[in-house]
């Protein structure tokens, strides 16, 4: 097994998903409200881009 060196910056993340998950109780759909109601509350224009479609990538093996 391969070990590795902790990352200060992961383990923050990790801790604060963590004590929100237990804030919500574990909901994901509070924790989304949760969101939704603070970037509402921002004022900030939210932008959404349309989805682009993905191409099939092509390599000399798939090639035919």
């Amino acid at each position: 097994m391969k070990s590795y060196e902790a990352d200060p910056i992961v383990e923050e993340v990790r801790a604060t998903r963590a004590k929100q998950a237990a804030r919500f109780k574990n909901d994901p759909k509070a924790i989304i409200r949760h969101a939704q109601a603070l970037q509402k509350a921002s004022g900030r224009k939210c932008v959404r881009y349309p989805a682009r479609r993905l191409e099939a990538a092509t390599s000399p093996r798939n090639a035919a």
